[in-house]
């Protein structure tokens, strides 16, 4: 053992910052719900990382960027930067690799190597900040109307991919069109629309291609897809998005099976107090909010590893199941599995 080598100082440092996030919140000095702040302030994890390894006496290139990933991620979540973290997060997570192997390459060398080292991390660095600054999106956003009839079908399925970004669904198509909308994409991005009909059964596939989702930059930028689906027939939805926002109005549809999926980011569901309806809700890291009309009687069945969960007033918990008041396993008419590893779920009751 290395006896220059000072002990880690992470797990202390998490336990610092964590009281006084805490602290400040309980005070009202940080305003908001604790697990939203803790959200925003994930990429610390870098930070304190890139800190320990200096500390600690370890290789110097990790740590320069690890500090300038989390600051970067960090400005990102406070608005400071034309993109939302979790979308740097998926472009640059390589670099997390690249920063190890060059960690191992210089560990233990002499000072000019070190040096070496550091002023290539810088140079990466450098690059992270100058793309991240400098690749807004706003100009290579194009905007695209969407229509699709139903040419007959007294029935269907949708599903929708949007890689990253928000997507809105409501009801309220016009005539007898089973979609109507629009949908922003990057250059270099096609709309991919599949639809078929059998047996007077509608089948839509919405989705993207091309490399365009490469250099997407995210943030102020997010491209919206903003779409309205028939009040006229039972659908099976499928909706999902890799990172961003995905918001569902199920006000007036009629909803059969519904899978929602947004891997990482926000999932927010407004049911139907009239549907009769099974699914699955998936957002493995972020925030899941259902609003669920007062008098429903719905089933939760909970996945979950750290996420918290609050629950409205009659509303009770066995094991990890949730019913709504009055609801038993035997009568709910709403019954959903929800998946959520990491964030927050949170049940709303609205009028």
């Amino acid at each position: 053992m290395d006896k220059n080598r000072r002990h880690s100082i992470f797990w202390a440092l998490i336990l610092i910052l964590g009281g006084a996030v805490l602290l400040l919140n309980t005070l009202g000095i940080l305003p908001g719900n604790f697990i939203e702040l803790l959200l925003k302030l994930w990429p610390l994890l870098f930070i304190i990382g890139g800190l320990d390894n200096i500390v600690q006496g370890r290789g110097w290139v990790w740590a320069v960027i690890s500090l300038g990933l989390g600051t970067v991620f960090l400005l990102a979540n406070f608005g400071y930067l034309p993109w939302n973290s979790w979308s740097l997060l998926l472009r640059m997570w390589p670099l997390i690799l690249v920063a190890l192997g060059l960690d191992l390459i210089f560990e233990g060398r002499s000072a000019p190597a070190t040096i070496i080292g550091v002023l290539i991390a810088l140079v990466i660095m450098a690059g992270v900040a100058w793309f991240a600054i400098a690749n807004s999106p706003g100009a290579r956003l194009g905007t695209f109307s969407i229509t699709q009839p139903l040419e007959g079908a007294t029935s269907a399925n949708v599903r929708i991919s949007d890689p990253v970004g928000r997507m809105e669904l409501t009801s309220g198509a016009s005539g007898d069109l089973l979609l109507e909308g629009t949908a922003e994409v990057p250059s270099k991005v096609s709309l991919a629309q599949d639809y078929n009909v059998q047996a007077k059964h509608g089948s839509l596939n919405l989705s993207t291609s091309g490399e365009g989702w490469a250099t997407w930059s995210g943030g102020l930028g997010e491209p919206l897809w903003a779409l309205e689906l028939t009040n006229d027939v039972p659908l099976d939805l499928r909706a999902e998005t890799a990172a961003g926002s995905l918001t569902l109005d199920l006000t007036g549809l009629d909803i059969e099976e519904l899978n929602a999926t947004v891997a990482v980011g926000s999932l927010d569901v407004t049911l139907d107090p009239q549907d009769e309806l099974q699914g699955k809700l998936s957002n493995p890291v972020g925030r899941l909010t259902i609003r669920i009309p007062e008098g429903v009687l719905i089933e939760l069945r909970l996945d979950t590893a750290i996420s918290t969960h609050n629950l409205p007033a009659g509303f009770e918990k066995h094991g990890n199941v949730i019913y709504s008041p009055n609801a038993t396993a035997a009568n709910a008419k709403i019954r959903l599995t929800v998946e959520q590893p990491v964030g927050l779920v949170s049940l709303v009751v609205v009028n």
